[in-house]
This record gives structure tokens, C-alpha cells and sequence, in this order.
């Protein structure tokens, strides 16, 4: 067991290399594992009216701890089908970028590199780019993943300039729906204010 952990800690350094040098308060798991790091804020028609965790990638800027309200933004691809407005894309293309300038723009986790989703909604003008960890496999799931970089694309990680931030199943189902319901929502997405243990 010793000799295989050796060898999965080798893989996994040659896979993902951390360079945030950022340190704030999280929420620990066993073994120290960071099981989340961020405060996402969510105001409702102007009203605060929730708060959920997420755990930011390790690539991009460091977050803040006091950020601002951005509106929320469903990210949809430029040259699919839009559908309706509460439903939106993985964001593996281009994102259709009405709307999305300074904006908290969501999209689904699947069928990309968490950095192509990162360059694309950075390239519609958006200011954070917040991944869901969606999929029917996670049902109610409050899962938060690591979002690494791979060495081989490292020049790519390091140009992104907005903060890429997992949010859990469970809460990206709310938000849509919030959307769906026609209310006007904005995030809050900072940096952790104190530390928990889970």
C-alpha cells in the first residue's frame, strides 16, 4: 500500500503542479484535504439571501475577502441551440457574450479541460467563471472537485486572469432555478472568512 501511494503521489505531481500562492481560512476534511475554500454570497432581488461553499481552482488569481456582488449569468454557447434561458452549456466553445461582461458566468462540469471553460468565459468579458458540478450521477451531491492544471499546458493555466470556482450539484441547481423563476441574482464570490472542519 506504502509503494502504490508513493507511486500515485509521483503520477499525480507530474499530472498537477499548484502555484497559487494563496492562503486563506478553509473548510478541512480528514487528512488535512481541503474540502472547500471559497464563499460564494447570493443576493436575491437584492436581498441577501444565501451563502454556499466553493473551492477555487488551483490556477487563476487569488480571491479576495470582500467582493463584490456580479450578476449570475448561464453560460450558453455561441452557435448552439440556446434553448431556454435557464438551461446553459458546459462551456467547451465559444460563450455567447451578451450579458456576460463582469459577470459570474456558470457553466457545467464535463466534456473539456476545466481551463478551456476558464479561457472561454474569459474571453466573453466575465469576471469569475463558477463550474457546477453537475450531472445526474451527482444528484443531491455537495461534491467540490479539484480543479488542476495539467503540466503539459501550463503556459495556458497561467493566463487565465479570473478565478475558476467549483460549486456543488445541489447549489447550481438552486441558482438555476432562482434564475428560472425570473429573479435577478448576484454572487458574491470571495475568499473564506474563517476556517472550518467538516
Amino acid at each position: 500500500a506504502m509503494q502504490t501511494s508513493v507511486i500515485l503521489c509521483f503520477i499525480s505531481s507530474i499530472l498537477f503542479t499548484r502555484t497559487l500562492s494563496c492562503s486563506w481560512p478553509s473548510v478541512m476534511g480528514p487528512q488535512g484535504i481541503i474540502l472547500a475554500d471559497t464563499d460564494i454570497l447570493v443576493d436575491l432581488d437584492g436581498e441577501r439571501a444565501s451563502a454556499f461553499l466553493g473551492k477555487v481552482a488551483d490556477y487563476g488569481p487569488c480571491l479576495s475577502k470582500d467582493g463584490n456582488a456580479l450578476p449570475l449569468v448561464l453560460a450558453q454557447s455561441v452557435g448552439s441551440n440556446p434553448g431556454p434561458l435557464y438551461d446553459f452549456s458546459e462551456g467547451c466553445g465559444s460563450i455567447h457574450p451578451e450579458d456576460t461582461q463582469g459577470a459570474v458566468v456558470m457553466v457545467k462540469r464535463g466534456s473539456c479541460n476545466f481551463i478551456n471553460k476558464t479561457m472561454n468565459v474569459q474571453a466573453s468579458g466575465a469576471s469569475v467563471i463558477m463550474v457546477a458540478n453537475w450531472g445526474a450521477s451527482m444528484g443531491g451531491s455537495s461534491d467540490l472537485l479539484t480543479m488542476g492544471c495539467p503540466n503539459a499546458i501550463r503556459a495556458v493555466c497561467d493566463s487565465a486572469v479570473i478565478p475558476t470556482v467549483m460549486i456543488s450539484n445541489q447549489d447550481a441547481v438552486t441558482l438555476q432555478r432562482w434564475v428560472r423563476e425570473g429573479h435577478r441574482v448576484e454572487v458574491v464570490v470571495q475568499a473564506r472568512v474563517e476556517a472550518a472542519h467538516d
